[in-house]
């Protein structure tokens, strides 16, 4: 790090002998709580993530706005006939902030730190992002092997064609990280991650900020800002004054306990991608809600235009589990209608407790910073309809069902940020035991061609709706607060924010 930042001196001597171009402003982001840690592969907090958007490149990236896939460090890539080994091509003379080579070798290293639990540049941590998107370490892997066969070529052997596996490592968890840096010393690395981004990380005090800056051997496009700083400031009420002093140019995902107060502050906001679908789910392994006339009156009961309105910024009513744009999401719904009298009707014909519990998670997520003025709403569309739902919030994640009580309710918030449909199905698979929509997620998985994929997920998203497994509610954003007159469009931990 000591001699990159002594080239990114030379750099700029050099750059004022030949230019009197001044130096590009500086930017400080406020969030709200420090990272556990900066490496995105040991930690999937949501700071740790931002970061890494910054430091890090990963092998493809999802094009900011959309839900195509790009290249990234990678040029191209392509699969096998049998859909088992995905062969990515890097491009040439790629560098790490440290100065080392990133070539295939590099992507090896990397990829098996990953995926092995017993490789020798691990250290502790549990991994969960790889955990979570390939199921497992060593032999319960989706991924086998890597090969690098030449500099600038890496194979991918799966155990068996695995189409997530492409947007999967477009994700800032999957930032590819200087084997220097990482073999010298795992705790140092994830103090000071060396990546190849547009910055590289300066100094860190911890529990207060991380000051950025640009990467010397970076090759893309100039970063629009020379440094950064992000500073954590965990007391909401405390980053709003810093916003009002201008002490911060924006804050990232403020929480509800301060949101209002901004918005009467500082009319300028960004809202992040459309990644998220805000659901009801049900405990369909019991009574009353194994009773497919029950989840009909709850979603006739239901208003999803109503929820939008008191979601917060930017959410929208929606009426599939999609989000539009995404695999399978390219034909939305318009959302349910509410009614009432069909609510009511079906809740003659069947037979409910006098009161069910109605869960949601303790801590609002990002997306949802209004998660308590939404789950007030949902309380009092069922109470119309009579359908008694007691608000019980729960620690992170929500799982249903809850030991003791006979059915339930959850809001539940999906988030598939690689625009990934199986992000959304898999956690409503691992609820509803029924063959055939494990079948059509095992064969989305399997099938590499997006479009016989698209025709997969409208499958289940229709199955879902006939079977009232789910009740789509809204497709909330995360929304940040950024100073008037502030331009933040170029900025990585800002892309797909408008």
């Amino acid at each position: 790090m000591r001699s990159a930042r002594l080239l990114a001196a030379l750099l700029a001597l050099t750059g004022c002998a030949e230019s009197a171009t001044p130096p590009a402003p500086s930017l400080t982001i406020g969030v709200l709580a420090a990272p556990a840690g900066m490496d995105p592969a040991r930690f999937d907090d949501p700071v740790t993530a931002a970061i890494a958007k910054d430091v890090f490149e990963t092998l493809v990236r999802v094009r900011p706005g959309s839900f195509t896939v790009e290249p990234g460090i990678a040029s191209s890539w392509s699969t096998s006939p049998d859909g088992t080994a995905w062969m990515f091509r890097l491009h040439g003379k790629l560098l790490f902030s440290d100065g080392t080579p990133l070539d295939a070798a590099a992507v090896k290293l990397n990829l098996d730190r990953w995926r092995s639990a017993k490789d020798t540049n691990r250290g502790d941590g549990p991994y969960p992002a790889f955990a979570e998107r390939f199921g497992g370490f060593d032999d319960q892997s989706a991924i086998v092997t890597i090969d690098a066969p030449a500099p600038d070529t890496v194979v991918i052997h799966t155990r068996q064609p695995f189409a997530p596996l492409l947007r999967d490592l477009a994700l800032p968890a999957f930032g590819i990280g200087s084997p220097k840096a990482i073999e010298w010393s795992i705790p140092a690395f994830d103090q000071a991650p060396v990546g190849s981004g547009p910055y590289m990380i300066d100094n860190v005090a911890q529990g207060d900020h991380v000051a950025l800056v640009r990467n010397p051997f970076w090759t893309g496009s100039m970063p629009a800002f020379g440094s950064s700083t992000i500073r954590f400031i965990p007391d909401p009420p405390t980053a709003r004054l810093a916003l009002d002093k201008r002490d911060v140019d924006a804050i990232l995902d403020p929480t509800a306990a301060v949101l209002p107060d901004i918005i009467s502050r500082h009319p300028k906001f960004v809202t992040g991608p459309r990644d998220t679908i805000a659901y009801l789910a049900f405990d369909l392994t019991r009574p009353p809600f194994n009773d497919v006339r029950l989840r009909r009156a709850v979603a006739d009961a239901l208003d999803p235009d109503a929820v939008a309105r008191v979601a917060g910024m930017g959410a929208t009513a929606a009426g599939d589990l999609l989000p539009p744009g995404m695999i399978g999401g390219d034909s939305p719904l318009a959302p349910a209608h509410r009614n009432v009298e069909s609510a009511r009707a079906l809740l003659r014909g069947a037979s409910l407790p006098g009161s069910i519990a109605l869960y949601y998670a303790a801590a609002a997520p990002p997306e949802l910073p209004e998660q308590t003025a939404v789950v007030n709403e949902i309380h009092a569309e069922l109470s119309q309809a009579g359908i008694d739902a007691v608000p019980q919030p729960v620690g992170p994640p929500v799982v249903l069902p809850a030991p003791g009580i006979d059915g339930a309710l959850g809001l539940v918030v999906a988030e598939a940020p690689s625009g990934e449909p199986d992000d959304i199905f898999g956690p409503i698979a691992g609820e509803w035991n029924d063959l055939t929509f494990h079948n059509l997620l095992a064969a989305g998985r399997r099938e590499l061609d997006d479009s016989t994929r698209a025709r997969t997920y409208r499958t289940m998203d229709a199955t879902v709706r006939d079977e009232v497994v789910a009740v789509p509610l809204v497709y909330p954003v995360a929304t940040s607060a950024i100073a008037p007159g502030l331009d933040l469009d170029e900025y990585p931990m800002f892309e797909g924010y408008k």
